[in-house]
């Protein structure tokens, strides 16, 4: 996951909105957790720059709860929305083929 944070904070990289789809996470490591949590905030100054917006499409239960609490926690300087499917979250990022790219995503 490190790597995906790096390649889209890329300085070659225009600012853009971004998705992230957790629907498939079913338990969450609070050591992972709390790596990835220290990761982005050593970066934060980068996403800030590139991420305009992010939608995340979250599980049910506690881990859509640790999903969309990350943001929280990190207090990400840029709009963060959780929803339960991938055609919301796209159509509140704006993207005009959120019905081409949901079927996709499935």
């Amino acid at each position: 996951m490190a790597r995906a944070f790096d390649a889209e904070i890329a300085d070659a990289v225009a600012p853009h909105v971004a998705y992230v789809d957790a629907r498939r996470l079913e338990t969450a490591d609070p050591s992972a957790f709390a790596q990835l949590h220290a990761y982005a905030v050593e970066r934060l100054p980068r996403i800030a720059r590139k991420v305009q917006r992010l939608a995340l499409v979250v599980p049910a239960g506690v881990p859509g709860a640790v999903v969309a609490g990350f943001y929280a926690r990190l207090a990400a300087p840029f709009p963060v929305r959780a929803f339960d499917e991938p055609r919301a979250a796209l159509g509140w990022l704006d993207e005009r083929n959120s019905a081409a790219l949901t079927a996709v995503l499935e």
